[in-house]
């Protein structure tokens, strides 16, 4: 069994997860810059090259993903029941997306930052559908 910790170490957790998400979408769209000009020039014939509709789709799906991530993120803050589950479907929507996207150009470091958000938020998912998430969820409700 999941050991327990306290709410406002879950909290701060869901913060530096939410907060290496914001970093690495920022420094990763700052390091695009930094990749070569020849590089870059081929991802873009790929974009050029890619259907329009699935990258209208793709775009949209990942949009509404963000959406619902940012819900659960605040479901998971506040212990809400329905949160784990949110973020479970939000997280695969967001995957599923990206697999119609053309390739994803990124240093090492972004890579990197990206994975540990990941492995975090995944972490996250697994507490929260444990019994101790369940069992603050009904206090709270209570309270």
């Amino acid at each position: 069994p999941l050991s327990t910790m306290s709410p406002s170490s879950f909290r701060a957790l869901i913060f530096v997860s939410l907060a290496l998400s914001i970093a690495t979408a920022i420094l990763g769209y700052l390091a695009q810059s930094k990749l070569p000009t020849e590089l870059m020039s081929q991802i873009d014939i790929l974009y050029e090259k890619h259907d329009l509709w699935k990258m209208l789709v793709s775009l949209g799906a990942m949009l509404l993903s963000l959406v619902l991530g940012l819900v659960s993120y605040y479901g998971l803050f506040f212990f809400r029941k329905w949160a784990p589950s949110l973020a479970i479907s939000s997280t695969l929507l967001a995957g599923i997306a990206i697999t119609f996207l053309p390739p994803i150009v990124s240093p090492g470091f972004i890579e990197t930052l990206s994975m540990y958000g990941v492995m975090l938020w995944g972490a996250l998912i697994a507490y929260a559908k444990s019994e101790w998430f369940v069992a603050e969820s009904m206090r709270r409700a209570k309270a």
